[in-house]
């Protein structure tokens, strides 16, 4: 039986320079292989910093936009 392994997700916590050496490096690599990795680090790069720009949200707030 072979059977695919479930994809487990984990958090990390860099800094931006050492994000920014993660995407060089993985901008050596074939893009056909990397290319979806680099977008998914730039889209949550990009969301954590603009929300760290916006500052804190009134309480609540979360709800509102889930609805």
């Amino acid at each position: 039986m072979n059977s695919v392994p479930a994809m487990k997700n984990i958090q990390l916590e860099l800094t931006i320079e050492e994000t920014n050496l993660i995407l060089e490096a993985l901008g050596s690599l074939p893009f056909a292989q990397v290319y979806v990795l680099i977008g998914r680090i730039q889209e949550r790069a990009r969301k954590q910093i603009d929300d760290q720009q916006a500052g804190p949200r009134p309480a609540g707030a979360e709800r509102e936009h889930a609805a």
